[in-house]
């Protein structure tokens, strides 16, 4: 038994009021983990055994 109602006209003022929230966001750096790097020479010497097919001589004239 629901009876609908018109909307009612009024002159009357209503005030609400709203508020505004603001947010602030802070990012503090921190350090996770430390990674140590090192350099240290490295000499190496490799030797290539192959037989050579063709060769070819350049000359200029001196």
């Amino acid at each position: 038994m629901s009876t609908l109602q018109e909307p009612t006209t009024s002159k009357q003022v209503i005030e609400i009021q709203l508020k505004r929230g603001e947010l602030e966001v802070v990012k503090t750096p921190y350090i996770k983990e430390e990674v140590l790097v090192k350099k240290r020479a490295v000499t190496e010497t490799k030797e290539f055994t192959r037989q050579i097919i063709f060769e070819q001589v350049y000359t200029t004239n001196m």
